[in-house]
């Protein structure tokens, strides 16, 4: 990116996110790994991005919202 101060604009800043989970950028763990159409782990997911960093709690509010769908 020529311009990293456009990561801070909302547009900017969702698309670094997406980018990243996607591709393993952050970690080198893509979201696919834990989260895709034959499972979800949400507490495994915790690795793409923080590591294990409240993993149990996020993963309770992730899947709090997916019984709401």
């Amino acid at each position: 990116m020529s311009n990293p101060d456009l990561a801070l604009d909302h547009y900017g800043a969702t698309f670094v996110l997406v980018q990243g989970f996607k591709t393993g950028a952050f970690t080198h763990r893509k979201l696919a790994e834990f989260v895709n159409a034959h499972h979800t782990d949400f507490v495994g997911a915790r690795y793409c991005i923080n590591g294990q960093d409240r993993a149990d709690h996020i993963a309770g509010l992730a899947n709090a919202w997916l019984a709401r769908l």
